[in-house]
């Protein structure tokens, strides 16, 4: 007997639910121009949200694609003379393997460039040299053949080499015989032994520091062993490596950070001719680092979508409510042929729902056009933009977002238009629109005109600060300049005079190519991030240790000021007399 009243009820509902769904259909198709507007709104505010959502779900909610990534962190150098923060000296991160006991694995990283020679022409490839043990640390498995085994970033192994999916397919065709063979990497023969998941590029450059960014060039997609002698190993004199750790199960980010204070300030002790007092380190959480600095303007970003979906919604309500001047009269009269108010409430909140999952549908087509838009325009340092996607999780949060959208733009009219007082409307010489109704109307509008004035503002502002960033002074023409990097192998380049007679060899030629004015070089190009401190005193100025003098410099070759177009105030530009 329970079992039969439960399923005459559950066809009761559904029957009712169809009826109700069918009378909406109806009524909507009756008003053409509502309908299409209030589509055409909910689209637009639904659509917006779903692309910004899809960003933020997968820059700021997808864990790292790593093993535990809640237990990788990042070290990196805080010290007095950097500006945020630094790469580590190698000296320093052998001390930290060796003495630290928080981690279970520490390992490091040096950029690095090749040129990939083959059948085809040479191409420059950004790379990576790091620890044999990087790819157990990070927890990421080859997607053919092996990683690095222990030793082989030990002086004297044999040459080995793990390239990037994307470099696979592009360069090898995607060819599994690959793995065992011989590729050329700046001159020097490296068994291929493995190739790496799709995506897999760490360390991203758009996951680091500007500074560091600058340095690593484009994501690298190809891993060599770091390979070290023992003064290289033991040298404190120059930040080169980027370093990664793995905590161990029972410590926590707090501790640490804690060790690793005390073990830089027993360094700067043991050091104190390379570890300047107030030296650090600052341990990172790895989503934190891959995050970056893109927290907060991804969260206003979805705050000013989130108004848009929210005047949306007062919008479409006004205008039912508007609309519900015509319909007091069918209201009155279903009241009378016995429908209560429950029920006439049911049936708006139905025409509403069904309004807002027509728009959600459209938004929804809508966002799957524009997200590959956002993808082709967004700032290349917004970490993981080329892999966002409508997935389950944004679909599921855009249906959802659209039952609330129905409901809160659904609800003021359906109350308003079930309430019995609009009986009155039947009587002769009473209007549609009571005070009531006039009062919810101007509480809408005023509502809707305050987010607007708010949304325009800070749309302003935002504008207001572009604009001020477009007319920055660069003090230098950047129009008609064309840049490449240039790393020779150190290889074939192993000493300094070698390296000036290529560097010499290289302007000429370039120089001699029609329609080059100008040619030089840059330790690193402008407005990229990199900046080099060095100290420097004054003569005749008694050097005080106490009291020392530092600025940044920028290492310039050739013509370079010239071809960058950097005005010359007085004095003459660098020439062939200032080599040496």
């Amino acid at each position: 007997m329970i079992l039969v009243r439960t399923s005459l009820l559950a066809s009761k509902l559904l029957g009712d639910a169809w009826q109700d769904l069918h009378l909406a259909s109806r009524t909507l198709r009756r008003s053409p121009a509502f309908a299409s507007v209030a589509v055409l709104t909910i689209a637009l505010g639904i659509g917006a949200n779903s692309v910004i959502f899809s960003v933020v779900s997968e820059v700021l909610l997808r864990p790292p694609p790593y093993h535990e990534p809640e237990k990788l962190v990042m070290l990196w150098g805080d010290c007095v003379r950097c500006s945020g923060r630094a790469p580590v000296e190698p000296g320093n991160y052998s001390d930290w393997r060796a003495r630290s006991q928080s981690f279970e694995t520490m390992v490091a990283m040096r950029a690095a460039a090749f040129n990939l020679a083959g059948d085809d022409e040479p191409e420059r490839v950004s790379g990576v040299a790091v620890s044999s043990d990087f790819f157990r640390a990070l927890g990421v498995e080859p997607f053919l053949g092996r990683g690095f085994l222990t030793g082989e970033d030990g002086l004297g192994a044999d040459p080995v080499a793990v390239i990037g999916y994307s470099l696979w397919h592009q360069r090898f065709g995607g060819s599994a015989e690959l793995i065992g063979n011989t590729i050329r990497l700046d001159g020097q023969p490296h068994t291929l032994v493995g190739v790496m998941p799709p995506g897999f590029a760490f360390p991203r450059s758009n996951e680091m520091p500007p500074a560091v960014s600058a340095w690593l060039g484009a994501n690298p997609q190809i891993w060599v062993p770091l390979v070290m002698t023992p003064e290289q190993a033991a040298d404190r004199s120059v930040r080169s490596l980027l370093v990664v750790g793995r905590m161990r199960q029972a410590v926590s980010l707090t501790d640490a950070q804690q060790e690793m204070h005390l073990l830089a300030h027993r360094l700067a002790q043991e050091f104190p001719e390379d570890s300047p007092e107030g030296d650090d380190v600052r341990v990172v959480p790895m989503r934190e680092q891959i995050v970056g600095d893109t927290r907060a303007p991804l969260l206003l970003l979805m705050s000013a979508v989130g108004f848009v979906l929210v005047i949306a919604c007062v919008n479409v309500a006004n205008l039912s409510l508007a609309r519900g001047a015509v319909r007091n009269r069918e209201m009155v009269l279903r009241s009378s042929l016995g429908a209560g108010r429950r029920r006439l409430v049911r049936q708006l909140l139905t025409e509403s729902l069904l309004l807002a999952s027509v728009g959600g549908t459209v938004g929804l087509g809508l966002a799957f056009v524009a997200v590959d838009v956002v993808r082709a325009l967004a700032p290349a340092d917004v970490p993981r933009i080329t892999e966002m996607g409508l997935d389950i999780r944004v679909i599921a949060v855009t249906m959802a977002l659209t039952v609330l959208t129905g409901l809160a733009f659904g609800s003021a009219p359906a109350l308003r238009l079930s309430n019995p007082e609009t009986r009155l409307a039947m009587r002769p010489g009473v209007g549609a629109a009571g005070p009531t109704h006039r009062r919810v109307r101007h509480a809408l509008v005023v509502a809707e005109l305050a987010l607007s004035v708010v949304l325009v503002i800070g749309t302003g502002l935002m504008l207001q600060s572009l604009r001020r960033l477009y007319r920055v002074e660069l003090h230098f023409e950047p129009r008609r300049v064309l840049t490449m990097n240039v790393t020779p192998p150190e290889a074939k380049y192993p000493d300094l005079d070698r390296l000036n007679m290529f560097y010499r060899e290289l302007y000429d030629r370039i120089e001699a190519i029609h329609g080059v004015e100008a040619v030089g070089g840059f330790g690193a190009l402008p407005l990229t991030g990199h900046v080099a401190y060095g100290l420097f005193d004054i003569f005749g100025r008694v050097p005080d240790p106490n009291d020392q003098l530092m600025a940044s410099y920028q290492v310039v070759g050739h013509q370079g000021l010239t071809a960058l177009g950097v005005p010359l105030q007085s004095g003459r530009m660098f020439d062939g007399r200032d080599v040496e």
